[in-house]
């Protein structure tokens, strides 16, 4: 009897849980409804959706010039470097119920770096801090999620939330940059003088892998005149799993192979993640 007993106080406990985190989900969302027209509906049930995202960063750093790059870093005199990171996505997506659709994405995104840093330590010389050539390629595939939530009625501005599960394959290539050489002079002593530089690919590191992972994503939305939106998507939390397989080169020759796994946590908004959207509806044709 005692056991029935605790099973129904658990059950009441349960429901009464179940009931107030329903109000409090309605009074955030309730936030947003403008209490004129009510609920407004952003993008109806059987619409598709058809689009694309993407992302480009590009840092450039110019110690050597006056003007280029962070004052601190051409004060500092300490080389010259360039990074860019893009990525493109295109996608579909079905809305099985009013403002809530899924949908697949192909995803590709990679970053190619140069680099020539150095700290000028006066009459010490100089200290090379990182003479590098990257390139990172990135292919893949995800399922998502999307919730979309009007902004006080509007039709034209809305928010965005995306649950995104997503596979992909990764491929590095990393090698020096050459750009002096030694040699001897009249009197036999060995000196070093600047080359064209060039990418020391007889012994460079080539690395690939995989990365699968879990992430939310929120952002904001604007309609645009022909019905088709424009998008930005910042990641806000996520997990990923990831294991790389790692041949280092010496003249040519696989000399040292490795590989790595690990977890990671994303906590914060990922500003380099930033991804910018452009979205087609096409509405649910009318039955007869």
């Amino acid at each position: 009897m005692k056991k029935l007993f605790a099973i129904f106080l658990m059950l009441v406990s349960l429901s009464s849980f179940a009931q107030e985190k329903k109000k409090l989900i309605d009074g955030v969302l309730n936030r947003f409804t403008d209490e004129k027209k009510g609920h407004t509906v952003f993008i109806e049930k059987g619409s598709r959706a058809f689009g694309f995202s993407g992302g480009y960063r590009n840092l450039i750093i110019g110690g050597n010039n006056l003007g280029d790059g962070y004052s601190i870093l051409s004060f500092l005199n300490i080389g010259n470097g360039r990074l860019h990171i893009y990525n493109f996505s295109p996608k579909f997506a079905y809305f099985v119920a009013d403002d809530l659709a899924v949908g697949v994405k192909l995803n590709y995104s990679g970053y190619l770096l140069d680099s020539d840093l150095n700290l000028n330590l006066g009459q010490v010389g100089e200290l090379e801090l990182l003479n590098r050539h990257m390139h990172n390629n990135s292919w893949g595939g995800s399922v998502y999620m999307d919730k979309y939530l009007s902004v006080f009625g509007s039709k034209i501005f809305g928010f965005l939330g995306e649950l995104q599960l997503y596979g992909r394959y990764v491929n590095t290539m990393s090698c020096g940059i050459i750009d002096t050489e030694k040699y001897k002079d009249a009197d036999g002593n060995i000196q070093e003088r600047n080359i064209t530089p060039y990418r020391d690919l007889a012994n460079q590191r080539v690395s690939s892998g995989f990365n699968v992972g879990l992430h939310l994503n929120v952002g904001a939305m604007a309609r645009l005149r022909d019905g088709s939106s424009l998008q930005v998507l910042i990641p806000v939390v996520g997990i990923s799993y990831s294991r790389t397989n790692q041949n280092k080169y010496s003249d040519g020759k696989v000399s040292n192979q490795g590989h790595i796994s690990q977890f990671n946590v994303l906590r914060k908004l990922d500003l380099i993640g930033v991804q910018i959207g452009y979205v087609r509806y096409i509405k649910p044709q009318k039955k007869r």
